[in-house]
């Protein structure tokens, strides 16, 4: 066959191949279609029957406007085009015949019959799509047409009905037409203004959100400032204090020209006197307890606003407390608390008086940097109280309350002449201030308006001991049996007691348990003549009547509380005497995690009998000050956890004065003398017992117990000896512990890495300064530990350690890294000194630099920010 032939041969073959694929695909979609009909001619059929729909419509409409002679466009070929389109759906119709019927039988075959009728139908169905599609685009203009006749009939038909309103309703009309323009401009000035007035709203808005915005950050500033000045034993001697016995000391607001022995009186010179007045009274004759009453009393403040009236009032009290902590018996303690009781309701006055401060944490707090609170001396406090004292006007009056001055941990000279000028710094700031009458006292508030306590209380003594005697049961039997004898006691007392209230109050308990010992008139008379007269001497009484199967343990007691620093709390007590050897404190199980009910309930009962024990081993003279009743209200969630809830305290000033007297504490020393007891070894034994049995999880941190426990360490006196060593480090042991089960990584490192300022960096970053307990000894300035540790080696030269050198440490360069705004901390020379003595190199390399470059390098730092 040639070539031409075969080429012929092969595209009839191509045709028909490509003929069979369209039936035979045709053919299955009408077999799989559920109505048996191609998509194609599904669709074709469906516009065919919606074209007739809206030629039939048109039709109608066209019919309809000619009836009422609205429509004026050429009917006659929209009616032609009609039949037209009729004609072509009559032959879309015919596409049912493609359709196979539902439910016939030999439905494929029929498929494959219908598909073969599509296939050859085709190009008829191409050609009536393409006259469908040129009548639907004819249709759409006729109908477009339409609307805009119907428009235009509709605009002439408003305007025929225009013209046919009366003249009155055409010159409205008319008028409004012509104000239009009017009507226009006004409404434009409203929109002005009221633009104007929406630009004023969101002024407004935005200056209140700055207004707002700026108190907040002031607040925050005054809130710093205060808290700084603020420490956590502030009103603990104030608390401590007993109240005024029922209507004593009521004769302060009396007309002193009335008694026989008449005082300076104190109402005038509330109301309108000026200086100081000076409350003088010899030892425990009852001055605290007539300040708090003072202080307490609401006529002391109707009086001083009599002396303000039309002005601001400032009043704030200090009760010095020779027993308690620093703050409560030194003059940074005094101002600070002065300050802060003069300022947290005066605010306004913070600017004024710390003004340098004011600036610099405002700066920091416009900007949204941290505030590190301030760390004050006694050169700056001064320096505000001063300002304070400078700012007293017409309209500004001051009026303070200091108990005490006596009990001040300083010159009592120094602190009698700083008030002494003060009050003659201006006539608006006056100050109500008391003392024993010492010499020095007495020389400097010479000519001031006071007082003599001792002088004016005897009528407050015999009330108290007629209604403390009275009171009781079988006093008032007694009474009844033999009034005469009966009333001659509480006279008799009344005169022994020559003023000293707390001489009363003793002899009052002892009276009362003779009382209670079924005494009649004439034992009680007997116990009083045993009695010494004056205090040094019944306190003797009282420690020699301490049970001789007590004596020893008392001793450990008034030991253990002198060597805290008169800081002692019944729990440390209790702990400090609950091991007789210091290494069963060592051997004890670090427990971690909260405590149960059963440690609590146990606790419970241990709190309960050390106070029992306390009580009966001092006879008195040392005694718990609790916030909270003992039973009712433990401390949650643990005792250990809260050491100031039972703190220990002498029974009076007077007894610390009777007890440290050498020949009086060297025969209290003697009951211990034949054991191996020390104070120091066993509160630092007592420390690691607390650490060890704390409930260190939740809201404590770690870093903060173990600096307050290391911190305790700094007031005893500890040696190198192999106990206080041993026992120190075991601390730094437990509270790692504690730690590990807190740390936020497999590997915990060192305690110190929990120092919650150092949240901002990378933990491995702190660890890489490789803290441990003697870095820790150096930051704290513990010098014992620290000695120790470098006298059982050579020297520091060359020592391979790691980490940040221990010069570092001593050099504060651990506080001063958390941020260039801070204060930059102080470092101890001492220790500085004591390195360098075991050859600390101050040119060792960490991380590129050495430890001279790196001081070199924040002082000049410091210098910098505080010029700026």
């Amino acid at each position: 066959i040639d070539p031409f032939s075969a080429l012929s041969v092969a595209a009839c073959v191509v045709q028909f191949v490509d003929f069979a694929s369209k039936i035979v695909s045709k053919g299955r979609q009408i077999y799989k279609t559920t109505d048996g009909v191609l998509r194609e001619n599904a669709e074709a059929e469906t516009v065919t029957i919606r074209l007739q729909e809206l030629s039939k419509k048109v039709k109608d409409s066209i019919r309809a406007g000619n009836a009422t002679e609205l429509i004026s466009v050429d009917s006659e070929e929209v009616q032609n085009q009609h039949i037209r389109l009729q004609e072509i759906c009559k032959e879309c119709t015919e596409l049912g015949n493609l359709k196979v019927p539902k439910g016939s039988e030999s439905r494929k075959w029929k498929s494959f019959r219908h598909a073969l009728k599509s296939v050859w139908s085709k190009q008829a169905l191409d050609s009536m799509a393409k006259r469908l599609e040129t009548l639907r685009g004819e249709l759409h203009t006729h109908i477009l047409a339409l609307v805009r006749e119907k428009v235009s009939t509709l605009s002439i038909h408003q305007d025929n009905r225009f013209h046919k309103l009366d003249s009155n309703a055409q010159k409205i009309i008319q008028t409004l037409v012509e104000t239009r323009d009017k009507h226009s401009e006004d409404l434009d000035k409203h929109f002005s203004a009221l633009k104007e007035r929406e630009k004023e709203e969101h002024a407004k808005t935005r200056a209140a959100f700055v207004r707002v915005d700026g108190d907040k950050r002031r607040n925050r500033v005054e809130l710093d400032i205060l808290e700084s000045l603020r420490f956590s034993t502030i009103h603990d001697r104030y608390e401590s204090l007993t109240k005024a016995h029922e209507n004593t000391f009521l004769w302060i607001f009396q007309d002193p020209e009335k008694h026989q022995k008449p005082w300076d009186n104190f109402v005038k010179w509330l109301f309108s006197g000026k200086g100081t007045y000076w409350i003088q009274g010899k030892a425990a004759s009852g001055k605290s307890t007539l300040m708090n009453f003072i202080w307490n009393r609401k006529l002391t403040i109707e009086m001083l606003k009599g002396w303000s009236v039309g002005s601001k009032l400032v009043v704030a009290s200090f009760f010095f407390w020779n027993s308690g902590v620093q703050e409560q018996r030194s003059h940074i303690g005094l101002l600070r608390s002065l300050l802060f009781e003069a300022l947290k309701d005066n605010k306004d006055l913070i600017p004024e008086i710390f003004p340098g401060e004011w600036d610099t944490k405002s700066s920091l707090a416009s900007h949204d940097l941290p505030i590190t609170p301030e760390t004050w001396s006694l050169g700056r406090l001064k320096k505000a109280f001063h300002s304070l004292i400078r700012l007293a006007t017409p309209e500004l009056k001051l009026c303070f309350f200091i108990d005490g001055l006596d009990e001040y941990d300083g010159e009592p000279e120094d602190i009698a002449q700083y008030f002494k000028d003060l009050s003659l710094l201006s006539e608006h700031a006056k100050f109500c201030l008391s003392s024993r009458p010492w010499p020095v006292f007495q020389d400097i508030f010479r000519g001031t308006p006071g007082l003599r306590l001792q002088d004016l209380t005897y009528d407050d003594i015999k009330l108290y001991v007629s209604d403390k005697l009275e009171k009781n049961t079988y006093m008032q039997q007694l009474l009844l049996e033999d009034t005469k004898n009966t009333t001659c006691l509480i006279e008799e007392v009344t005169q022994k007691a020559a003023g000293v209230f707390l001489w009363v109050v003793l002899v009052i308990k002892s009276l009362i348990n003779g009382l209670r010992n079924g005494d009649g008139i004439p034992h009680l008379r007997r116990r009083l003549a045993s009695l010494p007269s004056d205090l040094e001497n019944l306190y003797e009484h009282m420690l020699e009547s301490i049970d001789l199967l007590y004596k020893e343990e008392a001793s450990q007691i008034f030991q253990l509380f002198r060597a805290s620093g008169h800081s002692l709390d019944v729990q440390t007590l209790e702990r400090a005497l609950f091991f007789s050897e210091y290494r069963w404190a060592i051997f004890m199980r670090t427990r971690v995690g909260e405590i149960s009910g059963t440690e609590e309930e146990y606790a419970h009962m241990q709190l309960e009998r050390a106070v029992i024990r306390l009580n009966s081993r001092s006879k008195g003279i040392l005694e718990v000050q609790k916030n909270e009743d003992l039973i009712e209200n433990l401390p949650h969630p643990s005792i250990f956890t809260n050491p100031t809830s039972f703190r220990i305290s002498y029974l009076h000033r007077t007894v610390r004065d009777y007890l440290e007297k050498p020949l009086v504490w060297e025969r209290l020393l003697r009951q211990t003398a034949h054991t191996r007891f020390d104070p120091n070894t066993a509160l630092l034994m007592s420390y690691v017992i607390e650490v060890k049995s704390a409930n260190l999880s939740g809201e404590t941190c770690v870093y903060d117990e173990g600096v307050r426990m290391f911190l305790r360490t700094s007031s005893l006196e500890l040696s190198a000896c192999q106990a206080h060593v041993d026992l120190f480090e075991e601390l730094d042991h437990a509270l790692s512990i504690h730690w590990a089960s807190q740390s936020p990584d497999d590997i915990p490192g060192h305690w110190s890495n929990g120092n919650t300022e150092w949240d901002h960096t990378l933990l491995d970053g702190r660890r890489e300064w490789n803290g441990d307990v003697l870095t820790m000894a150096v930051s704290l300035n513990l010098m014992w530990y620290v000695e120790a540790k470098l006298e059982s080696q050579d020297s520091l030269a060359g020592n391979k350690r790691g980490g940040l050198p221990l010069l570092g440490y001593a050099l504060c360069f651990d506080a001063w890294s958390l941020s260039l705004k801070t204060e930059a901390k102080i470092p101890n020379y001492g220790m500085v000194e004591l390195l360098l003595k075991h050859e600390a190199n101050p040119n060792e390399l960490y991380q590129g630099y050495t430890i001279w470059q790196y001081m070199i390098h924040y002082l000049y730092t410091i210098k910098v920010r505080r010029r700026g």
